[in-house]
């Protein structure tokens, strides 16, 4: 508000139409003269200051001292369009800087007799001033009368800051301190204003859980201090009284949208007490009396004073454990989850017990699938009845698990030793898949219509689309963390090719327009300020790569998909050209026919490396309008364009020649074995291909198994007391660990020879490999439209 570069005055437009009043924030104000600070201190209208965009865009700085003397409500912000950081931190360093550089130039002013006589005593701006500016006084800017300050019954909001590490008797991060030692008296006024000179995220130890932060840019690659295991530990998952394991405690955070949209941990329902009495043998149910007589006895035998949990264990039900025969279960703790892994089961029926999906279950009977229904849906019942929800059932070595969204039911029996978090998120992949096809939207209109209806019916033919993604959820790491695994690639080629898919200025519902090779993403062009869920992206690279699209005689595809996270109630329409298909063992994969899936659709040789299945090279327009033609004709021109330019021949040639894919033997790491690395700004993820000693694909199960455990406990998935820094596990054929910070997240899998120093050693190297590599292992800044 103010005078702009034009001269014209906003201030009287404002007026004008009464939006001077209490609730409203003004940006900038930088030509207010005194008169319009007393109207705004009236009427109760806030400003929000950022002084580094009034440097770049303004040709005068904001009156802060006259605004502070006169009692105006200003809050200290960023602005993402004006400047080179959006780091709160660095604004209260500007906002002190550009007063006192006000203040010399009135000092000067008044000693050449300039001055006008009305100015204040000094226009500069101490540091403590900023510092209220960027926390209480934004609050009560925006009218947060209860945040901003430590009051008892205050929100708290809050950001936990750490200045000195006391156990290396040094200061953290860029901070020194000369005399750090136990004669100190704790924290000081001078301490304080050293973190805020030269402090950066290094000290941010912590954030309150339901804050959601904007970080800057990382400009640090954090070093793993000395290891000291802490006492608190997350419960394990299952049974491990002799593995070595530690962790340390530590709040997680949120990172603000980026290319990519953040994944937000659904709350996890705790339970008070876990075991409950057994329940008998269970026959073939499948009337309503029989099931109405299954829960009456189940809930009597829960209303047992050791049954008050929500959570059931059962000890012998004999049809869920059909191909899935509990055995001796092998100690966790020497090895980590043991083989053999039979496949996991999974089932999908609606509320009504109607099935909907059978995974990887042999052969079954239609008396057999009735029968496992109806346990299933009695089950669920008997908690729904009382107001509670099923989890899982832990039966010696099988668990179990559950995801309930009305109106429908899934279910995931499985013996890796999995947590029960891995098997929730295949489940809600599950759902998600088929609401790409089915919206929600449609379900409820269905179920409110027929209650009993078969989903089969919707569904006859899409079952492909589902084996496949179970076989994918496997294997992708960047699935089990939610992220996106982009192809690794010259940046100056990615570059190129980003820009060859910037769409046309007439193609206005154009949404999202990605180019996969090998099932990753090379680079996604999207609308300005708007971003894509990795679980999106998941779902239609999943999609594209269904047999039924991928082996198309058809030259391009036009799908309708519904993109659960973007819009769950509507369809978008995605046209699919695949511009390069491999042939026979071309980059080393071979492509999915009917041979290679059962009678059920089911992929039946297993791949070796995830993106086995992903084979060629696709564009995906994604449009949110029916202009058909338009973006046929552009996509036609978009091919020619990268075929033409040689493009398309460098990114097979980097497949081809394994530039595309990197070895941990190329790090030159003692003992390190294999890495899941995941930048948390970016939301992707980066790994080597297995190598020995996993490359036998029982070895790679059980290995990806013991990243869901050490993920589970870092995030706290399963129902932990809280999320972790750090995890350290020891077993006789490795050691894991997961290490989490604010810009990254590492798993890393070693020799369990090496000392915890190696340990370390290995972890920063890691790190600082990947921050250098790091243009050609993620998508940065893609072009926008």
């Amino acid at each position: 508000m103010g005078k702009g570069r034009t001269s014209n005055r906003g201030y009287p437009v404002f007026e004008k139409y009464n939006l001077l009043k209490k609730g409203t924030i003004q940006a900038h104000c930088t030509f207010l003269d005194s008169g319009e600070l007393d109207q705004l201190v009236a009427n109760q209208t806030a400003v929000a200051h950022c002084p580094l965009s009034n440097a770049y865009f303004s040709e005068k700085p904001f009156p802060l001292r006259e605004a502070l003397d006169k009692g105006v409500p200003v809050g200290l912000g960023t602005d993402v369009a004006g400047g080179y950081s959006i780091d709160i931190l660095s604004s209260m360093r500007h906002a002190v800087a550009t007063s006192r550089m006000r203040e010399g130039a009135r000092a000067l002013a008044s000693k050449s007799g300039v001055s006008t006589g009305n100015e204040p005593k000094t226009l500069a701006v101490e540091w403590k001033e900023s510092l209220f500016l960027a926390t209480r006084g934004g609050a009560l800017a925006l009218g947060l009368e209860n945040s901003g300050h430590f009051q008892v019954g205050a929100s708290f909001d809050a950001q936990e800051v750490s200045v000195i590490d006391w156990e290396k008797q040094a200061g953290v991060g860029g901070l020194d301190f000369f005399d750090v030692g136990s004669e100190m008296d704790g924290l000081t006024m001078d301490m304080i204003e050293k973190w805020w000179c030269m402090g950066d995220t290094r000290n941010r130890a912590g954030m309150s859980p339901s804050r959601l932060v904007i970080p800057p840019a990382p400009r640090h690659t954090p070093s793993l201090p000395a290891f000291q295991p802490h006492g608190s530990t997350s419960p394990p998952i299952q049974p491990t009284t002799e593995l070595e394991s530690s962790a340390s405690s530590v709040i997680n955070l949120d990172i603000s949208d980026g290319i990519l949209v953040h994944d937000v941990d659904a709350e996890v329902e705790t339970t008070v007490n876990e075991e409950s009495t057994a329940v008998g043998q269970i026959g073939d149910i499948a009337d309503e009396q029989s099931r109405k007589t299954l829960r009456d006895q189940l809930r009597r035998t829960l209303s047992k004073k050791e049954a008050t949990g929500a959570l059931l264990l059962l000890s012998d039900i004999s049809v869920f454990k059909r191909g899935l025969a509990p055995q001796s279960r092998k100690s966790t703790a020497s090895c980590g989850p043991c083989g053999p892994f039979k496949p996991r089961e999974y089932f999908v029926l609606t509320d009504a017990g109607k099935p909907v999906f059978i995974g990887y279950v042999p052969h079954p009977k239609y008396y057999e699938l009735s029968s496992t229904m109806g346990i299933i849906q009695a089950l669920i019942s008997v908690f729904i009845d009382d107001g509670d929800k099923i989890r899982c059932i832990n039966a010696g070595p099988l668990r179990i698990t559950f995801l309930l969204r009305s109106p429908i039911y899934y279910v995931c029996a499985s013996t890796w030793g999995e947590p029960e978090s891995v098997a929730r998120s295949h489940l809600e992949y599950l759902h998600l898949q088929i609401l790409s096809i089915v919206t929600a939207s449609q379900l409820r209109r269905i179920f409110e219509r027929r209650t009993n209806f078969d989903l089969r019916r919707l569904l006859n033919g899409t079952e492909p689309f589902l084996f496949t993604l179970l076989k994918r959820l496997e294997f992708d790491l960047a699935m089990a963390t939610s992220s996106l695994h982009c192809l690794q690639l010259d940046p100056s080629l990615r570059s190129r090719v980003a820009d060859a898919l910037v769409p046309m200025t007439k193609m206005k519902d154009t949404l999202y327009i990605i180019l996969v090779a090998h099932g990753r993403v090379i680079t996604l062009v999207r609308p300005r300020k708007h971003s894509i869920h990795p679980t999106d992206i998941h779902i239609i690279v999943n999609t594209i790569h269904s047999p039924s699209i991928f082996n198309s005689p058809a030259a391009a595809s036009w799908i309708p998909v519904c993109l659960p996270k973007f819009n769950p109630a509507g369809f978008v329409n995605a046209y699919v050209a695949f511009l390069r298909k491999p042939e026979s063992n071309e980059m080393g994969t071979s492509n999915i026919d009917a041979s290679s899936l059962d009678v059920q659709g089911r992929v039946t040789n297993a791949p070796q490396q995830a993106g086995q299945l992903d084979a060629g090279i696709g564009l995906v327009c994604i449009s949110g309008g029916g202009d058909f033609e338009t973006v046929r004709e552009w996509c036609d021109i978009v091919a020619e364009k990268l075929n033409g330019s040689g493009l398309l021949d460098s990114i097979c040639d980097a497949i081809k020649s394994g530039r595309a894919h990197y070895t941990v033997s190329q790090l030159g790491i003692p003992g390190l074995r294999h890495f899941v690395y995941k930048s948390r700004p970016h939301v992707q993820v980066t790994f080597p291909v297995f190598e020995d000693p996993y490359e036998e694909i029982e070895e790679r199960r059980r290995i990806i198994t013991l990243y869901g455990i050490i993920y589970d406990a870092i995030h706290a998935k399963s129902g932990q007391s809280g999320p972790l820094k750090l995890q350290y596990i020891r077993t006789k054929r490795e050691i894991v660990m997961g290490w989490i910070t604010q810009p990254f997240e590492l798993y890393i899998v070693l020799s369990p020879r090496l000392p915890k120093t190696a340990v370390i050693n290995a972890a920063n190297s890691v790190t600082r490999w990947v921050k250098k590599e790091e243009g050609k292992l993620f998508l940065r800044d893609a072009p926008v439209f």
